[in-house]
């Protein structure tokens, strides 16, 4: 079985508690290489991660500290969740998309792979996830069997943070 999904994750990755949060919102805030990121309270990161209903899940990856030997959060990554209904079987397919994450420590395979078996956990039916940062890697990873989609997403940017625009090169008038 060629795209079975193991068992067992390869990280120390589990589902994110409150008491993450700081450094959740570390990390998160943290993302400065990008030119335009969203920019989010440490309270709208609790309401928007960790909120742990069925709209959305996060995870944490936490490594062995080397001074310390105890075990910090280093990555974390989260998913949304969608219903899609197949109008042909009336079927309705519980989709999870990739929403936010950041990866410090972990190789990046290694922690969608371990999503992938979390996703499955969580009796998600489909894995999605759009072009944006260093997701043009997953989708190439061979090994995830990630397919193109035809389907164009929109993005409505709010509570974003951007390098400053110039008018003649922003598309705008």
């Amino acid at each position: 079985k060629e795209m079975e999904i193991p068992e067992t994750p390869k990280s120390n990755i589990r589902l994110a508690k409150l008491s993450d949060l700081d450094t959740i919102y570390n990390l998160f805030k943290d993302q400065d290489i990008y030119s335009i990121s969203p920019v989010f309270s440490k309270d709208e990161i609790q309401k928007i991660l960790l909120n742990h209903n069925n709209t959305c899940k996060c995870y944490v990856v936490e490594t062995e500290d080397p001074k310390t030997k105890s075990r910090v959060v280093t990555d974390f990554v989260s998913y949304y969740v969608i219903d899609l209904f197949v109008e042909k079987t009336k079927d309705i397919l519980k989709q999870a998309i990739v929403h936010y994450y950041c990866l410090n420590n972990t190789p990046i395979n290694t922690v969608f792979k371990d999503l992938l078996i979390m996703v499955k956990n969580d009796k998600m039916d489909i894995l999605s996830i759009s072009n944006i940062m260093e997701n043009k890697i997953v989708i190439g990873l061979q090994e995830l069997h990630f397919k193109k989609s035809e389907k164009i997403t929109y993005f409505y940017m709010y509570n974003w943070s951007c390098q400053p625009f110039f008018e003649k090169k922003n598309g705008t008038n």
